[in-house]
């Protein structure tokens, strides 16, 4: 049965076919991505997903979409019928797309597979980071979600991890909840511990939100409480844990404070106001915005 992680990533891929022509170039422009019948001509094989390109009403690509987590040696036999059962099925090229977060999975996944005797091959697309843009802002994050959560777990990084949380934070129950578990359990330690720490500020509604969320585990298992508690904490109103978060916020999204900025924002005691700025924060392109306040 396919785990929790693994359905994450096809959600997404469902849920927004067009990531699928990320770093295909010009073959995607102008073309509809849609989503198709995954079974081929033997029901034995069924990718994840299937997905077709349309120029109009005429197929140009079908892509078998496959999330791979881990190096499995079946897939070098099953990979090749599955991509000609679709270029049978509807009479175009097709390719199989491979989703690896890891990188050898993704090293191991794009090696040519030999079909036979003369040299033939098929050799899949592997998605990499590169093909991904890097969302680092909640604005953008809400306005493409499943390109961000994508872009958090293949940069794994608490700069695209953290406005991807936050947009998801605002979706329907199982999205969210199904998004945020993908999101933190392709996090490496040290950048999900920074993401912690950034949600010990009371800017959001955490508490509420690790309840819903947060609670039902991470990479490993369950949090068993672990972050709740932390959320829960005696951190409110306390104006040196809140600057910290302030400063934690900016230099993730790698905005420089310069130190008569710093200064000022240090000297404020109005925990209210600098909550605002936690969230302000999060959508500014430099420090000396925060202060630009109505």
């Amino acid at each position: 049965m396919p785990s929790k992680r693994h359905e994450g990533l096809v959600d997404l891929f469902r849920n927004n076919p067009r990531l699928t022509t990320l770093g295909l170039g010009k073959l995607a422009s102008k073309r509809k991505a849609v989503l198709a019948d995954s079974s081929v001509t033997t029901s034995e094989f069924h990718p994840d997903l299937v997905v077709v390109l349309r120029n109009r009403t005429k197929i140009e690509l079908a892509l078998a979409v496959e999330i791979q987590l881990w190096r499995d040696l079946r897939k070098l036999w099953t990979w090749p019928v599955v991509a000609t059962g679709l270029r049978a099925k509807y009479r175009c090229p097709a390719e199989l797309l491979v989703i690896a977060p890891s990188v050898g999975v993704r090293s191991w996944a794009e090696r040519s597979i030999v079909i036979d005797a003369n040299g033939s091959v098929c050799r899949p697309r592997v998605l990499q980071p590169g093909d991904v843009p890097r969302i680092d802002d909640v604005k953008s994050a809400g306005d493409a979600i499943e390109l961000s959560v994508l872009s958090a777990v293949c940069h794994r990084t608490t700069s695209q991890a953290l406005p991807a949380v936050v947009a998801a934070g605002a979706l329907d129950e199982r999205r969210a909840d199904m998004y945020i578990h993908t999101i933190l359990t392709f996090l490496l330690k040290p950048e999900r511990e920074r993401l912690e720490r950034l949600m010990q500020s009371n800017a959001y509604p955490w508490s509420d939100f690790a309840r819903r969320h947060y609670s039902k585990g991470l990479t490993d298992g369950k949090l068993e409480g672990k972050l709740e508690g932390k959320l829960e904490g005696k951190l409110e109103g306390k104006l040196e844990a809140q600057h910290e978060t302030l400063f934690l916020v900016l230099a993730e999204r790698g905005i420089k404070v310069p130190k008569k900025v710093r200064a000022e924002l240090s000297a404020c005691t109005d925990s209210e106001r600098i909550e605002r700025w936690i969230r302000k924060a999060l959508q500014v392109q430099r420090a000396n915005e925060l202060l630009k306040e109505p």
